[in-house]
């Protein structure tokens, strides 16, 4: 039987398994939320986060002192952040934002010292990102990572909820939830593929 203990309306979930858990929220606290978890509501827009297996189309020298990192994104992309291994090291570098009605460049020539750079997707119909390093005389750099956050309405593979119900990745120890409105839920893409686990529909209940 799983049970919670609400305190100053927070839970902590007995029966918690690793994993996806789908968790019927009170609605007396329909904002419940885990701290530092993969976590989205059915049927409600969340922070979902692609990585580089996912949104990298290529990585490489083009021409002469020249390092070009070209990335797809998903309809509603928010922002792209790009990591290399070591510091650019006032390198000049240019982001073009490329759709169907044209594109923006959103860096020119910009000189960046840190290791990593930051894009904003103001394009709204924006389907791919062109990142360039003008690293000339320099090292050429290495990608080291690349994420592209999306704003969504997720859904798990296979599984049909009613909107609202939570559900949590639990990596494994307590599962604690709390109230909290105005929070925005993340969760990393590639867990919406993994298959929700054996345990059944949570219902915290204060007791």
């Amino acid at each position: 039987m799983i049970t919670a203990l609400i305190l100053a309306q927070c839970f902590t979930v007995d029966g918690a398994k690793p994993g996806w858990n789908e968790i019927v929220v009170p609605p007396d606290v329909p904002q419940l939320a885990a701290f530092g978890a993969d976590q989205f509501r059915a049927g409600e827009t969340a922070l979902v986060t692609h990585d580089v297996s996912q949104v990298l189309r290529h990585a490489s020298k083009s021409g002469v002192g020249k390092f070009v990192v070209e990335a797809s994104l998903p309809r509603g992309a928010q922002a792209v952040s790009v990591r290399f291994a070591q510091p650019l090291d006032g390198a000049k570098v240019d982001a073009v934002l490329e759709g169907s009605r044209g594109r923006v460049a959103v860096l020119d020539e910009k000189r960046l010292a840190t290791a990593e750079v930051n894009v904003r997707v103001t394009l709204p119909d924006a389907d791919r990102l062109v990142l360039t390093v003008h690293h000339h005389l320099r090292s050429a750099p290495a990608l080291q990572s690349l994420d592209v956050e999306q704003l969504t309405v997720p859904v798990l593979e296979g599984v049909k909820s009613s909107p609202g119900t939570l559900f949590v990745y639990d990596a494994g120890g307590p599962l604690t939830l709390c109230n909290r409105p105005g929070v925005q839920l993340t969760v990393a893409a590639r867990r919406l593929w993994e298959p929700r686990g054996p345990t059944a529909a949570l219902r915290p209940r204060p007791q």
